[in-house]
């Protein structure tokens, strides 16, 4: 009787299991598959159940809710954040994203992602900072180069001049004059403007090596001055050649545009107006456009070296590539352009004026000696070499930098550079 009261007890106990496990709810009735770490909602902990002794849950999920951590227990070593990561912003250094700017990961100088007016600056103060040898040495080298291929030239037309001086002294004390003495500074002049011509084209390769340091001091790496060459060598001729014809372009734009304004003016004449109203109609809007056109194509091809570098295309293509990354943003390109302009200005007028008053002063107190013209050539070379080597890694960093902005804005190359990186985003 006892077993048969035991089994009907079971069969009892049977159907109740049964019945209750009818009435579970299906998948999603409450709303979201149940997840790990808890009962269903609205229902407590059944007696009994939990986790047991000594458990801990699979890394990454973290505790079941409600559970707590057991008595004694605590993480394995190695688990948990690395060191200096702090307040969830990343990797020591990379700090908080500035007011209305995502987060993203600074492994060099500047933040991946479209930077601002002072990041760019500051980015291009880091740029040497982080890498004088490259950015302050190969400038030196190259600047001292040109300051000694200078040293003639500056000598030859400084005695020229001072031979002027006393001639046309001689010359107005006599009552004659005559225009050979014109040759000897003519020709003098001539060589300082080659000797320009030169420094132009070193200055034109110094920029374009730093360039390339400061696009890879963006990924945080650091180029020797070694290395940076070797990328740079096979390139110099397209280098000098996309110089070339960003300097060719506004000449061209300024032959055109006299030319169509002397048309306008012989235009003006021909319908009646006088030769003066058609040169004071004709001259100032033809110094007006000139002015514009010179400006446009300045801010235009500025980005043209970069993109000969680090997209290894050649000089034309570079030209218009840089025409297609300053659209829509001429503007901001222009006033970025124009305050570097400026504040290389100031500074090299700072640095190198009171050198080469010196010199000038020394040679009008030494009447043309050539100790004192040697002093004053010396002394123009050496203003030269600061100025460049201070100022041209400043100068070629934010030309960089705005390079890759214009990309990441454009292009989303900051997507390409976290990848690149090898940093977390």
């Amino acid at each position: 009787m006892a077993t048969v009261c035991g089994q009907n007890r079971g069969r009892e106990i049977n159907r109740a299991k049964g019945a209750h496990v009818t009435q579970q709810p299906g998948p999603g009735e409450w709303g979201a598959t149940p997840q790990w770490g808890g009962p269903p909602p609205g229902q407590g902990t059944p007696p009994g159940d939990g986790p047991p002794p000594g458990y801990s849950p699979p890394p990454g999920y973290g505790a079941p809710p409600g559970y707590g951590t057991p008595p004694g227990y605590s993480p394995p070593p190695g688990y948990g954040p690395p060191p200096g990561y702090g307040s969830g912003y990343g990797p020591p250094g990379y700090g908080p994203p500035a007011p209305g700017r995502p987060w993203r990961p600074k492994p060099g100088i500047v933040p991946l992602r479209p930077l601002g007016l002072g990041e760019i600056f500051d980015g291009a103060f880091q740029a040497i900072r982080t890498n004088p040898r490259t950015m302050l040495g190969v400038s030196a080298i190259v600047m001292v180069a040109v300051a000694l291929i200078g040293l003639a030239p500056q000598y030859y037309f400084l005695a020229q001049t001072v031979a002027f001086d006393q001639v046309a002294q001689e010359a107005e004390a006599a009552g004659e004059f005559d225009a050979a003495v014109f040759a000897p500074i003519a020709s003098g002049f001539g060589g300082l403007i080659l000797s320009t011509i030169v420094k132009a084209l070193a200055t034109t390769v110094l920029s374009a090596l730093l360039v390339l340091a400061v696009s890879e001091a963006v990924l945080g790496r650091r180029l020797p001055p070694g290395a940076l060459w070797h990328k740079v060598r096979p390139r110099i001729w397209a280098v000098i050649g996309v110089s070339l014809l960003a300097g060719l372009a506004p000449l061209v734009a300024l032959a055109l545009i006299g030319a169509l304004f002397t048309g306008l003016g012989f235009a003006l004449s021909a319908v009646g107006a006088s030769a003066g109203v058609s040169v004071a109609i004709s001259l100032p809007l033809g110094l007006i456009v000139a002015v514009l056109a010179t400006v446009y194509l300045w801010v235009r091809l500025s980005l043209a070296a970069p993109a000969l570098l680090l997209e290894n295309i050649g000089p034309v293509a570079a030209l218009r590539r840089s025409g297609v990354l300053v659209q829509r943003s001429w503007w901001r390109l222009f006033g970025i352009l124009l305050l570097t302009s400026i504040i290389v200005g100031t500074a090299s007028s700072v640095l190198a004026v009171p050198l080469t008053q010196i010199g000038g002063v020394i040679a009008a107190a030494g009447e043309g000696s050539a100790g004192s013209l040697v002093t004053a050539a010396g002394l123009s070379g050496l203003a030269e070499m600061i100025t460049g080597t201070v100022l041209t890694p400043f100068s070629a960093a934010v030309t960089a930098l705005l390079y890759v902005d214009r990309r990441m804005r454009a292009e989303g190359l900051d997507v390409e550079l976290v990848r690149a990186a090898g940093v977390p985003e």
